[in-house]
């Protein structure tokens, strides 16, 4: 492989498995750097941090170390600097690829892959070789780009949502039956009825779990009930 494309800098919030990976590279010639991304740890901070090491590949674990927003912010911001970027996912899925590959990933990897293929996308990613064909890229950025998309009308109608609406979605988030919710509210069950009602077509769903799927995906908490 020459003197060319061997440093790489790994970022995961997982010491252990960073830690591996680096040793499994180092065994092969590779020049590795470990930054362990520790929760709160700052966009801005971290990439500086990364960049400073000037690696040929930054191999990103995707554990949610942070928010969603600020873990995209330093997937952008690296790609933008130039950065050929492999992202490795707990667990594979087309939407997920599309995720990363829409935030700048070089290339898509599973933790569950074997080591010599591994190695070897590691390899072609350091050397530009494109992962997969443009015509698969653009198809899980699609879905991705749908489900984000499905997303913001179901956050929309979140919102509009009346207050009283809101503490009867909590309650059934709780698991709360129709009665359950009347006695705590001091309210008929008619009454709770119809509220419910009113938060399934708000929603435009057909059922209370379904209407308890909406909220879960998008962050809602049932304490506030």
């Amino acid at each position: 492989m020459g003197e060319k494309f061997r440093r790489v800098t790994i970022i995961d919030s997982h010491a252990m498995f960073a830690e591996l990976l680096a040793q499994s590279l180092d065994r092969r010639g590779y020049r590795c750097r470990v930054v362990i991304a520790r929760p709160g740890t700052s966009p801005t901070s971290l990439l500086r941090t990364i960049l400073a090491t000037s690696p040929e590949l930054v191999v990103v674990g995707i554990d949610r170390w942070s928010g969603h927003e600020e873990q995209a912010a330093v997937h952008l911001s690296l790609a933008r600097s130039g950065q050929r970027i492999l992202v490795v996912m707990e667990t594979d899925g087309a939407i997920r690829r599309g995720e990363a590959f829409f935030g700048g990933a070089s290339a898509v990897a599973c933790k569950s892959m074997p080591v010599n293929e591994f190695l070897g996308l590691a390899r072609r990613t350091m050397q530009g070789v494109p992962a997969i064909s443009r015509l698969e890229r653009l198809r899980v950025v699609d879905l991705y780009r749908q489900q984000q998309h499905g997303r913001d009308a179901a956050r929309g109608r979140l919102a509009s949502l009346s207050a009283q609406e809101r503490i009867i979605l909590r309650h059934l988030m709780a698991g709360r039956a129709v009665r359950e919710i009347a006695v705590l509210r001091v309210v008929s069950e008619q009454t709770v009825r119809t509220q419910v009602k009113s938060v399934l077509g708000k929603l435009d769903v057909s059922s209370q779990c379904k209407a308890v799927a909406v909220a879960w995906d998008n962050g809602w908490e049932p304490a506030a009930a």
